[in-house]
């Protein structure tokens, strides 16, 4: 039954860079009994992940740095497979990673939107079988390279403005160059 243990509260890292709205929804949170740590950015929440297991990330849809909000919750959830997310945004439409374990929320918001939602996902089961996609593992191989090389070098990359997420579940790889004879 999802990912809700008894007697265990859940525990949910929210990915926002504001930090007023990170303050807010870490104290709702909490009030409501979860188990809350939060980011500002998606690189800051993948280093949090290394070192714990969260149940579900709330994340906001722009966010700073190289990172957008679908890449964070893919190369997540590759290394773990049961996190659930809910993306929130004032600004853009609704977006996913995987139907069957993302949900959405429009900013501004009710504190009973947020948290039914936030719990209508910690009780959705998780998928059993994932079938194998190699456009997706190719994509999560690109990510991977593109996050190990952040991880590496974070003091030689430009001040990054947030990014728009204009394909949240769609990827085209580019297309083969003709060889020459």
């Amino acid at each position: 039954m999802g990912a809700v243990v008894a007697g265990r509260s859940p525990r949910i890292l929210i990915v926002e860079d504001e930090a007023t709205i990170r303050d807010l929804l870490e104290a709702l949170l909490s009030q409501e009994g979860f188990v809350v740590e939060s980011a500002p950015n998606g690189l800051s929440a993948l280093a949090l992940l290394e070192q714990r297991p969260f149940a579900l990330m709330v994340t906001d849809v722009v966010l700073p740095g190289e990172l957008d909000c679908v890449a964070t919750v893919r190369y997540a959830r590759a290394r773990h497979p049961e996190l659930k997310s809910l993306f929130i945004s004032g600004r853009l439409g609704p977006v996913c990673d995987d139907s069957e374990q993302d949900d959405f929320v429009s900013k501004p918001f009710h504190a009973r939107e947020l948290l039914g939602c936030i719990w209508e996902l910690l009780l959705r089961d998780t998928p059993k079988h994932r079938v194998n996609d190699p456009q997706r593992a190719a994509e999560l191989a690109i990510l991977e390279a593109k996050i190990n090389c952040l991880k590496k070098t974070p003091e030689v990359l430009p001040t990054c403005k947030p990014q728009r997420v204009d394909h949240a579940c769609h990827f085209d790889p580019p297309a083969p160059t003709p060889r020459r004879r």
